[in-house]
């Protein structure tokens, strides 16, 4: 029902985002994230946008990030070693290989090679 409404339109689709829609979401985030790092980095910028910045209960986003309070993945990698496995091999004292002879049917030669 999506789909036939917006038949036509290139890249419209449910699940689907054009590229230059990505690059300007891209941008924005970049933007806000630099943004917070600069605000960081000069205090006397926090001090323009919050003006009781340097309270002790005064908290928001780049408290918070000089902090060290920002939640992020684990990129952490456990380490498992495997416990040995050890594997018995039986070792025959003699080869079990039997020989029989078979004669051939009757009426049957060797093969002809021509």
């Amino acid at each position: 029902m999506f789909g036939e409404r917006l038949r036509g339109v290139p890249g419209a689709g449910p699940g689907k985002m054009g590229l230059t829609a990505k690059r300007k979401v891209s941008a924005l985030l970049l933007a806000l994230f630099m943004g917070l790092q600069l605000l960081a980095a000069a205090p006397g910028l926090h001090a323009l946008v919050h003006p009781d910045c340097n309270a002790p209960n005064h908290e928001c986003g780049v408290t918070l990030f000089l902090q060290g309070q920002v939640d992020s993945s684990d990129v952490a990698v456990a380490v498992v070693l495997a416990p040995p496995v050890t594997v018995a091999h039986e070792v025959f004292a003699e080869c079990p290989f039997v020989s029989r002879d078979k004669p051939l049917l009757p009426g049957r030669g060797p093969p002809v090679l021509s």
